[in-house]
């Protein structure tokens, strides 16, 4: 069972960020309490298994975000993904005792904990709503535990968080904490709480990995379907569920991203570069991605310098 400890720290909050960034290895959970009713959880574990005991008040808002390591929860001897890398997890439970298998045996991670009964002015300046937690119980988790999220918004602001290096730390992640309770009041979730089993996930997480490897190909949903054994319906369910995005938009996105990125930093053919992501022909490929960039492929590698 892993143990929070609850530290008054100074400002400058240096050597606690490098322990979560910069290293691996095995440590409690480390707390510090930024405002009245607001506290910051760094996480890193290596360990696979542990047991959660954790008792909070009723209506405890807890903002969970994941860098590294993927975790799934075990209750009623069902297992299901609890979180993954890139997500913030929203949820209200009062109290947490449930068995997890962090999968690969690494985690790391942070918490923002907020209470509503004991946030005073201090946060309701940096926000500037008092009935701001109030706001994120009914956008997020009305009739719902929990909500996970995954949006740029939400990336650039954790990568922040683990990045920035300012002079006076603890009010930099006090206003992080705002930033991010002032996004949530508005931003309308449509992901809601759900249990998928694990091993479905596994094949999700293989079917990723594999439509990655594989952008110079034109894969069906079908031929995805026959080779990881899961069905058409399920397969895209789940894929959206878990990766905010169809396969389709998906792969288009990550084609893009691969053809930007070799413009920029290779002097590979174009025609290279179109075959590589799956594109018969040049001509096709230009007029697409003039259509997404407004430029040439040309153009575009001209205004990067590369020749």
């Amino acid at each position: 069972m892993l143990e929070t400890k609850w530290h008054e720290m100074p400002d400058n909050l240096d050597h606690y960020k490098r322990f979560l960034f910069d290293q691996s290895t095995t440590i409690n959970p480390q707390a510090i309490k930024l405002l009245p009713g607001v506290d910051f959880i760094l996480h890193d574990y290596d360990i696979a298994h542990y047991r959660a005991n954790i008792n909070f008040p009723n209506k405890i808002l807890r903002l969970d975000f994941a860098y590294a390591g993927n975790v799934h929860a075990v209750n009623n001897h069902r297992e299901a993904v609890f979180l993954e890398p890139g997500f913030l997890k929203i949820s209200q439970e009062a109290d947490e005792q449930r068995n997890y298998n962090i999968i690969d045996g690494h985690y790391r991670g942070v918490t923002f904990l907020v209470n509503p009964e004991k946030v005073d002015e201090e946060l309701f300046r940096l926000v500037g709503n008092p009935d701001v937690c109030q706001q994120i119980f009914q956008n997020q988790l009305t009739n719902q535990n929990f909500r996970l999220l995954k949006t740029e918004f939400i990336d650039r602001l954790f990568k922040d968080i683990a990045e920035v290096e300012t002079h006076n730390q603890r009010q930099f992640l006090r206003l992080k904490v705002a930033e991010l309770l002032l996004y949530l009041t508005t931003y309308q979730s449509t992901l809601a709480q759900q249990y998928f089993a694990t091993k479905d996930i596994k094949k999700i997480n293989a079917i990723h990995d594999f439509l990655l490897q594989n952008l110079d190909k034109r894969i069906a949903i079908v031929q995805l379907s026959n080779q990881f054994h899961i069905s058409q319906t399920r397969l895209q369910k789940l894929f959206k569920s878990t990766y905010q995005q169809t396969i389709h938009q998906f792969v288009s996105e990550k084609r893009f991203d691969k053809a930007c990125d070799q413009l920029k930093n290779s002097d590979a053919k174009i025609l290279s570069i179109a075959t590589g992501i799956g594109y018969g022909n040049v001509s096709k490929f230009s007029a697409n991605f003039k259509k997404k960039t407004q430029m040439t492929p040309k153009q575009y590698r001209q205004l990067y310098n590369i020749n």
